[in-house]
């Protein structure tokens, strides 16, 4: 069983991963902005129990605040994590320039941060970055990434962001030398089981894993 810090985990994606770890009995220690959100997701999915018994825990805080908007109690309690899973992330391809470098570029610097000083303490046994299927990076090219580089300044500010913080979370994992894979996600619009979905400035999406180097 593994302690894991989650980012995301009131959104689409992070929902039903939050209620597959709980059904793994890892315990669970999720990032959300508003309590009350928090509240009415644990009731929808079931997860109220978990909760009440410790296994899973909210902490406030936002991932565009400097060192994620967490209070140092529970800065000190997320850097007890074994595994670091980072979903979060705006669902609106319609940021510009200075709002999509903040959601993923700066997040990332801040997550990797956390992700550096749990390994320097205690060894981070993984890091999981969710991006989006064209991110033109790979295990392959992420050392000489120029040419990708140059490929994405055609990209709106939402996307190129998203995979420029792919390339600083590669780099910065190589660097750390802790474990890291890359979740390149595919587009899927609604929950497989009824179509619903809570995100509305996009498409939601979900794939498999891919172990990066």
């Amino acid at each position: 069983m593994a302690h894991i810090f989650l980012t995301g985990g009131t959104g689409f994606i992070g929902m039903h991963t939050l209620q597959k770890l709980i059904l793994e009995d890892h315990s669970v220690t999720v990032l959300v902005r508003s309590q009350r959100k928090w509240q009415d997701i644990c009731k929808r999915m079931n997860l109220d129990q978990a909760w009440v018994s410790g296994r899973i825990r909210p902490v406030t805080g936002d991932l565009s605040a400097p060192s994620l908007g967490l209070s140092q109690p529970d800065r000190e309690w997320a850097e007890t994590a074994d595994v670091v899973i980072h979903a979060g992330g705006p669902m609106d391809i319609l940021l510009g320039e200075d709002a999509a470098r903040a959601a993923f570029f700066q997040v990332a610097d801040e997550m990797l941060a956390l992700a550096a000083r749990i390994h320097a303490g205690r060894g981070l046994k993984h890091f999981i970055h969710l991006v989006g299927f064209k991110s033109p990076f790979d295990d392959d090219n992420f050392l000489e990434p120029e040419p990708m580089i140059a490929r994405l300044e055609a990209m709106p500010p939402y996307e190129r962001m998203k995979f420029l913080a792919d390339l600083r979370v590669r780099q910065a994992a190589r660097t750390h030398g802790f474990p890291l894979s890359v979740v390149n996600l595919s587009v899927v619009i609604g929950d497989s089981e009824h179509g619903d979905t809570p995100q509305t400035g996009g498409s939601a999406s979900w794939s498999v894993p891919r172990r990066a180097s």
